[in-house]
């Protein structure tokens, strides 16, 4: 009799279970069998037309040579050894049939058919929640959220969960880099594990604006971002600023800037696992997993969209993301609406929470936000914060300081 193989235990459990959409649970069907996918094409089609498995008796007379496993229940490991074979088989025909595309010539037709590489994954067989108490295991323990910068929007959405995307849209020039920057350094003064993607700055030029937020947060006296751009802070001061920002924030930023390669969805998945928050500034400047950029194409920043959500999702950490606001937002002295973000059907529906902002009265020295989308709780809420880019400070303040910062900065002008 012939030996047992993934495929042949996964049938075999299938038959035990008495269930005819057995192996569905882990998102399988015939096609991702090979040595024994005609029995397995039976044992679906007999599924379909009885609502019930064979049972052995039945199953031998049809495939007499079939070795059973009478006692086989266990249906997820054979599962996640059928997919590896099927993985093996898919990207070995489709990197053949790419390799023989490029070599003519037919580089684009090449890479897309990369992209487009039918690779399976085994999912976790669903479970009926409606009797589910694990929650009561750590109902004391506080939410594993991470706090936002500003106290009007911590209190409506208690922080960012694991699982979200967040937006922070904008016109240019307005601060969406800045206040992206300024989330990844509240996190790392929470202890998180941080990774920023910026496309639009340098590495120093990312690493001044952080420690010049850091110092601030700190209470660390002195700090001019501008000095330190310009080279004019004594570097004794600037080095003893660094050790301090290294010895007293228990977090971490790394930063991915173009100098280390295109920002693409494959490359943060591959990363996301590994820290508490990811933060992209911002998604029109990503390049698809294959050819084309992201600007070229609304469905490609729809797609990228949709997978960033996904990753925060199916790799349990969290994702902030910058966008831009199209040309109906540009002449309003207000945050800009959800309907004016680009890409907004797309990018809306993703987020968890999209935050808009703009210059305060169009001046520098306050910005102006708005809630526009809250998921799990209150949106519409506005506020505002100050703007003080050279000494690093963020922070929320009412209404009547953000006119009394635009004052001062009409005035200046």
């Amino acid at each position: 009799m012939a030996r047992h193989t993934p495929e042949t235990l996964l049938i075999s459990a299938a038959l035990n279970s008495h269930d005819p959409y057995f192996w569905r649970k882990w998102g399988l069907s015939s096609k991702h069998f090979h040595g024994y996918r005609d029995q397995a094409e039976w044992v679906e089609t007999f599924g379909t037309d009885f609502a019930r498995t064979p049972n052995w008796e039945e199953f031998l007379s049809q495939w007499s040579d079939f070795p059973p496993a009478y006692d086989q229940d266990d249906g997820k490991y054979p599962a996640s050894e059928v997919v590896k074979q099927y993985n093996t088989r898919v990207s070995t025909r489709t990197m053949l049939k790419a390799s023989n595309l490029i070599k003519s010539g037919e580089v684009e037709d090449g890479l897309e058919t990369l992209r487009l590489m039918d690779i399976h994954e085994v999912i976790d067989a669903p479970q009926n929640v409606l009797s589910d108490m694990s929650l009561l295991s750590d109902y004391q323990a506080p939410q594993d959220r991470v706090v936002a910068p500003w106290r009007s929007l911590q209190s409506r959405t208690m922080g960012i969960g694991k699982g979200e995307l967040w937006y922070i849209a904008a016109r240019p020039s307005q601060g969406k880099s800045i206040h992206t920057a300024l989330i990844a350094a509240n996190a790392a003064m929470q202890g998180r594990r941080v990774i920023l993607y910026s496309m639009e700055m340098t590495k120093e030029a990312v690493t001044i604006r952080l420690q010049v937020m850091l110092a601030h947060m700190l209470g660390i006296k002195g700090v001019s971002h501008n000095k330190i751009r310009a080279r004019k802070m004594d570097p004794r001061d600037y080095k003893a600023m660094v050790e301090q920002i290294a010895e007293r924030v228990p977090g971490t930023i790394h930063v991915h800037t173009p100098a280390e390669g295109p920002c693409r969805p494959g490359v943060v998945s591959a990363r996301a696992a590994d820290y508490d928050l990811n933060v992209v500034d911002y998604i029109g400047l990503m390049r698809p997993d294959g050819t084309g950029r992201a600007v070229d194409d609304w469905r490609t920043i729809a797609a990228m969209s949709n997978e960033l959500k996904e990753i925060a999702l199916a790799r349990n950490t969290r994702m902030v993301v910058a966008s831009q606001i199209n040309r109906d937002g540009e002449h309003s002295s207000k945050p800009p609406k959800l309907s004016q973000m680009s890409q907004s059907d797309a990018l809306g529906q993703d987020g968890d929470v999209v935050l808009t902002l703009t210059k305060y009265k169009r001046l520098a020295g306050a910005t102006h936000f708005s809630i526009e989308k809250n998921r799990e709780g209150e949106a519409g809420v506005q506020f505002f914060s100050k703007f003080d880019v050279d000494a690093g400070d963020y922070a929320e303040i009412s209404r009547q300081e953000a006119d009394d910062e635009a004052a001062d900065n009409e005035y200046d002008d």
